[in-house]
């Protein structure tokens, strides 16, 4: 967004400030909801939906959006530009870094604007309920306002989209503002990231999403591969996704129907359910389904529970200990933009049958632990 949406918007300045306001374009319907687009995808703090090539923690443009906010007069714009500019500030304090500057484009009005943005410190609007059906993205929260608790996301589309990885299906978790179940990411761009290559880049692999895997064959990239049957649905006691991820695979894997729901209800014990419901043509064992998570694990097999956590905040991950059995994989991490944002490692959990399956369920339910 920081150089697509964002980027429009400096094109639309340069037009208003050289016209005297003349020539300005924010009544367009389509600008306004490309300037509403980072708030959506905001999680909590500096933590944001990452699917494709985003990266799970950036540094927002925070006086633009708080600019852009005022041009579309959208208060939920201005919200996230002010408290992005904050937490910038008291992050760097912090930390004592001084970030890559940004454009000078951007940079001059944000110092014109410094003690309006520091006078005006407020809280981001995390916005309970999103779905932008272009894309087919889904986010939702326990609570309008509120980062405390789970927060889903989950997508469709098909895999030929911008930045495209082999993901459809794919879903992230964060419990209390803090990532469980996460989407990697992309290492720092190289010319193979935009080759013939790039899908051997593991990172663009949908073996290393929240996905599953049949006879050692993941999603195929190209439109044709893509989600069918989608439905969104929210309300006060829940938000859903589902659809099918069957027509994402080649052909010659053999995936007839793999039926996806991925479900945060709200009422009563908050908690998140993911379903697959899926039937291939020829029986197999070589089915693994994949959890990409940022710490170490315990895995109880015997009572078909996985324990995650970072410093208070807890959580459980059940499953159906009957019919999988649950192994752990550290994957070392060297490139530098990942090790920004995940550290040196992260881990993949892999969900096996004991027996070879023609169709079945998995199903996980996190709960708070």
């Amino acid at each position: 967004w920081g150089r697509a949406g964002a980027s429009l918007f400096d094109c639309l300045e340069l037009l208003y400030w050289a016209s005297g306001g003349k020539i300005a374009f924010y009544d367009e319907p389509l600008i306004k909801q490309i300037g509403r687009y980072i708030y959506r995808a905001h999680i909590h703090d500096d933590y944001f939906i990452n699917f494709a090539d985003g990266g799970a923690k950036v540094k927002i443009s925070a006086d633009l959006v708080y600019r852009s906010g005022k041009r579309i007069e959208d208060q939920k714009s201005i919200d996230m530009g002010l408290y992005a500019y904050n937490f910038q500030l008291q992050a760097q304090e912090k930390t004592l870094k001084r970030s890559v500057p940004d454009s000078m484009l951007r940079q001059l009005p944000a110092i014109f604007n410094h003690k309006e943005l520091v006078a005006k410190d407020t809280n981001p609007p995390y916005v309970r309920d999103i779905w932008l059906h272009g894309i087919q993205v889904m986010a939702a929260r326990e609570r309008e306002g509120d980062y405390r608790g789970f927060y889903l996301a989950a997508k469709g589309g098909h895999n030929a989209e911008s930045h495209n990885h082999n993901d459809i299906g794919q879903f992230i978790v964060y419990y209390n503002g803090v990532p469980m179940i996460i989407d990697v990411g992309v290492e720092t761009y190289t010319a193979r990231t935009f080759s013939r290559s790039r899908y051997d880049i593991w990172t663009m692999q949908s073996q290393y999403h929240n996905l599953p895997t049949v006879n050692g064959i993941g999603q195929e990239n190209g439109e044709e591969y893509c989600a069918k049957d989608v439905e969104y649905k929210s309300g006060e006691n829940l938000a859903q996704l589902s659809l099918d991820i069957a027509p994402s695979y080649p052909e010659e894997v053999g995936v007839k129907k793999w039926f996806r729901r991925c479900i945060l209800y709200r009422g009563g014990e908050s908690h998140i359910k993911i379903r697959d419901e899926f039937e291939l043509q020829h029986q197999t064992d070589d089915i693994m389904m994949s959890l990409m998570v940022p710490y170490i694990s315990y895995i109880d097999n015997k009572k078909g529970k996985i324990y995650l956590k970072e410093n208070d905040n807890n959580v459980i991950i059940n499953f159906d200990k009957d019919i999988y059995v649950c192994e752990s994989e550290c994957i070392d991490i060297h490139d530098e933009r990942l090790v920004s944002v995940w550290g040196n490692s992260v881990y993949r959990l892999m969900f096996k049958p004991y027996k070879p399956l023609h169709k079945g369920i998995w199903e996980i339910t996190i709960i708070a632990g």
